[in-house]
Parts: C-alpha cells; sequence; structure tokens
C-alpha cells in the first residue's frame, strides 16, 4: 500500500504538473463585511479572531479582500490593522500589502495583501477613483534566477466589488462599470496572466457586470470560469456546492444580509493563459472552492453545515470566501518549497550537477530518513541526517528527473522534485 501511494503521489508530482512547476500560489478572496466598522455583533478584534482561524489552514500567497473600512481621515488604518494583526502573526512578516485607493470618501475599500517571499508589486490602478469597487493590480513572481537573469512571470490581478441590487438599473450600472474597467485594461496594454476576484454581486452569469469579461478581445487575457458553471445562479439548488452568501438566515447588528446560502457572489476568473499555462502559470484543477462550503445547507445558515470553521465563518461575515492554488512553472532555489507532503522542506541546487543537493525542513522531528526515487517509483538511494540541514548524495545518478522523500520521527512525510544534469 505505502509503495502504491508513493507511485501515485510521483505521478502527481513529476507527470501531472511540469518539472519546473516547483511552486504553488495559494490565492483566496474573501468579502470581509464592513472590517473596520464598529458593530455589536463582531467588531474589528472579533473579526481579526476569526479571519485568524479561517486562515490557519490556507497558507495563502494572495489574498484579495473588499470592504475595509476607509473610514475618512483613517484612510489605511484598517488595512494596515488586518496585516499587522492577523497576516503578520507568528514571528512572519512576508505579508505586505499593495497599495490602496487615495483620496477618496467612497467609505469601503478593496484592498490586496500579498507574500513578499514570493510576490513583489509593480503598479496599480482604479478604475474609478471616486466609486473605488474595481482595481487592477500588477505582480510579479521572484524567481530564483530573477537577480541573475533579470526575468520573471507577471501576474495580473483585479479585485472587484460592484454594486449590490438585482434590479433594472441596478445591472445596468454594474455593465457601465464593467465597460469602464475594460477600458482601462486595455490602456494597460498587453494582459496575459490575469485573475479577477471579488464580490460581483451578480445573480447569474448573463449579468452586465459579468458576461462582458467572457467575451473580451484579448487572446491571452480573456477570461474564463475554472470550474465552468454558468447559469442563474440565485436559489438554484443545482449550485448550492458554490453558493457564498449568505451565510445567515436573521439578521445580526453588522448589516450582513440574513437569507440563508443561495446565491453564487463571490468568483476568481482566469485568464485563458493562466487555465492553458501559455505563460508559466496554471489553474491546479480541482482547487477552487468556496471555503465552508459543503453544498449541504441551501437555503439554510452555514452553521447547518457540518465544516469545522462554520462558527467563525458565520461571524466574520455573510460571505464566503473563494480559494484555489496555482501552478508556476519556474525553476527553485533557495526558498521555494516543494508542493506536496505534510513535512515543509526545500533544496538546493536545482538542477543539480555536483555530487549532492542541500536539504533544509522545517520543524522535523528526530532524524530524517530520505529516499531517492525514480519516476517508476523504484528507490535508488537512502539514508538520513540529523537536525534540519542534510546533504543528500545524488553524483551516481543519471541525469534526469527525481523525487526526494523525506520522512521525519513524528512520521511526516515531504516530497521535493529535482533534476540530475
Amino acid at each position: 500500500m505505502m509503495m502504491r501511494s508513493t507511485v501515485l503521489l510521483l505521478l502527481a508530482l513529476l507527470i501531472q504538473f511540469p518539472l519546473y512547476a516547483q511552486d504553488t500560489l495559494r490565492v483566496m478572496v474573501y468579502n470581509l463585511l464592513f472590517y473596520g466598522q464598529n458593530n455589536t455583533f463582531c467588531n474589528r478584534d472579533c473579526k481579526d479572531a476569526q479571519l485568524r482561524q479561517i486562515l490557519a489552514e490556507e497558507r495563502l500567497d494572495l489574498f484579495a479582500v473588499n470592504e475595509i473600512s476607509n473610514a475618512g481621515s483613517q484612510s489605511g488604518v484598517h488595512s494596515n490593522a488586518l496585516l499587522a494583526n492577523v497576516l503578520n502573526q507568528g514571528g512572519t512578516s512576508r505579508w505586505e500589502r499593495a497599495p490602496l485607493v487615495t483620496g477618496t470618501n467612497h467609505p469601503i475599500l478593496n484592498a490586496l495583501y500579498y507574500n513578499s517571499d514570493k510576490l513583489g508589486h509593480l503598479r496599480f490602478e482604479t478604475a474609478d477613483r471616486n466609486f473605488p469597487r474595481l482595481d487592477l493590480h500588477k505582480l510579479y513572481y521572484k524567481s530564483a534566477d530573477l537577480a541573475t537573469t533579470g526575468d520573471t512571470i507577471f501576474l495580473y490581478v483585479g479585485v472587484f466589488h460592484q454594486k449590490a441590487g438585482d434590479t433594472q438599473s441596478d445591472r445596468q450600472q454594474r455593465g457601465r462599470d464593467m465597460q469602464t474597467f475594460i477600458d482601462l485594461m486595455n490602456r494597460w496594454g498587453r494582459i496575459d496572466n490575469l485573475m479577477l476576484m471579488g464580490d460581483f454581486n451578480c445573480t447569474s452569469s448573463e449579468d452586465l457586470g459579468y458576461a462582458p469579461l467572457l467575451v473580451w478581445n484579448n487572446s491571452e487575457g480573456q477570461l474564463r470560469d475554472p470550474i465552468n458553471r454558468p447559469g442563474q445562479w440565485n436559489d438554484n439548488p443545482g449550485f448550492a456546492d458554490i453558493h457564498t452568501q449568505s451565510t445567515r438566515t436573521i439578521n445580526e447588528a453588522d448589516q450582513g444580509i440574513a437569507g440563508g446560502m443561495d446565491d453564487r457572489l463571490d468568483h476568481i476568473l482566469c485568464s485563458v493563459s493562466i487555465m492553458e499555462k501559455r505563460r508559466k502559470l496554471q489553474y491546479i484543477p480541482n482547487t477552487y472552492r468556496a471555503v465552508g462550503q459543503d453544498g449541504t445547507f441551501f437555503n439554510r445558515s452555514v452553521l447547518e453545515g457540518g465544516h469545522p470553521l462554520r462558527n467563525a465563518l458565520y461571524r466574520m461575515s455573510d460571505h464566503l470566501p473563494v480559494a484555489l492554488h496555482l501552478a508556476v512553472d519556474a525553476r527553485p532555489g533557495v526558498g521555494r518549497r516543494g508542493i506536496a507532503g505534510e513535512l515543509p522542506a526545500r533544496l538546493w541546487p536545482n538542477p543539480v550537477s555536483g555530487e549532492a543537493v542541500q536539504v533544509e525542513t522545517q520543524g522535523a522531528t528526530g532524524a530524517v530518513g530520505w529516499r531517492v526515487i525514480d519516476l517508476l517509483g523504484r528507490e535508488l538511494a537512502s539514508g538520513e541526517f540529523s537536525g534540519l540541514l542534510g546533504r543528500v548524495p545524488v553524483g551516481p545518478l543519471e541525469p534526469g528527473a527525481y523525487a526526494l522523500e523525506l520522512t521525519d520521527g513524528a512520521g511526516r512525510r515531504g516530497f521535493l522534485r529535482f533534476v540530475r544534469q
């Protein structure tokens, strides 16, 4: 059974994704429901506690949010509080916030946070400064050879929070806003690796705030729904597994919407370039999900579902967050971790032409056993090292692709890929 599971994992690691796709970007978008505004149900301190719990297992690299309080002269105060009190906790300082819209009296803003160990920020613009609902960012991936080659992968991120409502006037306004955003993208010129994410406030895929994106005339930036689920989402049990609002059936004292879970308002759309991996980024199939959604509480509260975070999701917002993962086709180096296993680790150099690779684990218990395995699942070499840092000899290996299996004293396993030149 162990051999069979190892071979299956190797196939996932070495065949399904490219050999150099040794990193993963974990992405989430979340409408935080007036984060920073005082209320008697769940104030900012309460929201911080819920959000820390919700994000604990996600290991995110990119986090987009809607409804951060602007609070007039306190612009940036609440978005910085989320950075300090939620993301940069537990001794880490890797999270940074992208620029915010300034000079606006709009009561709520979008915000974008990113793992600065992996990503850097280059450019930001909002489609309409007076009503900053639609923002566009350009980021870059910090590949291992960036300093020497100057070559990198660019990622464009649109953060959306469109006008709510289902009247004809509301839909027409979303259509006008969408055209303004499309005009902004056209001004930026070539856009390929693109994700648009947020609260679209559209009850169907025919809405004027959604449909134009899927026919936007850009050969690589044209957008797709990663799970391809078009239709009339509102109050339709056929979409119960991807509905994102509302987590509640009663009105709480935080301006959230009641009515139960019956709308797909929150989305992450990916460009053709990402879906087809034309520019070194690829959506990983079956990773798109509404967090906490199991499809069992249609028109009911999230509290009636079985998710262990249901209480935190209920208190945090009337929306559920949406998440997905991207595979990065980039050569790994120091600071880059394997994409699979329970034991976080990294190795370098990669590709390797010398006699050994260096391996560093994080939080390993006891001695760490290692095995070098080929594409057929055969063990070619094995050994162990003590401590967090070890040396694995690879000199006798023929040129090709291999996996390194690590197992610590607690039985946790990790897998890393490398190429022998």
